[in-house]
């Protein structure tokens, strides 16, 4: 039977930490895969959220003249509803709503503005700019 002396287990034993870290990484990736396929995957559909304008400048804004605002109007010209969780902004300058078509609102959100498709998981920023 063959024994190990004291300095080769400390070794084997960083070995074993190594190789099982490296296999719960892995496996933590595999875990968080996604496996779902957009709901229009199926059909051949790619229902994509459309945004008239990509960018929008506010200029100046002085702090006297109070908040300033900016409406984004997206659309869905797919047949599959597209359903959008929540919002993101780039900073705690930016809030956005969502808008429903009942006229009630989501939010704010804060912290651009990029949006994720529960379809698809992409992202989409509409990005804004000001002084």
């Amino acid at each position: 039977m063959y024994m190990f002396n004291q300095t080769s287990n400390g070794v084997n034993k960083k070995i074993i930490v190594i190789i099982l870290v490296v296999v719960g990484l892995l496996g933590l990736m595999w875990w968080g895969r996604v496996t779902q396929k957009p709901v229009g995957a199926a059909t051949g559909e790619k229902s994509t959220l459309v945004a008239v304008e990509k960018f929008y400048d506010f200029g100046t804004i002085s702090m006297k003249n109070g908040k300033a605002s900016k409406d984004f109007t997206v659309t869905n010209p797919g047949e599959t509803d597209i359903f959008i969780p929540s919002l993101e902004t780039s900073c705690m300058c930016t809030r956005a709503y969502i808008v429903e078509l009942d006229g009630s609102t989501r939010g704010p959100f804060e912290r651009a503005v990029p949006f994720a498709s529960s379809m698809t998981r992409t992202r989409t920023a509409l990005p804004v700019s000001g002084r």
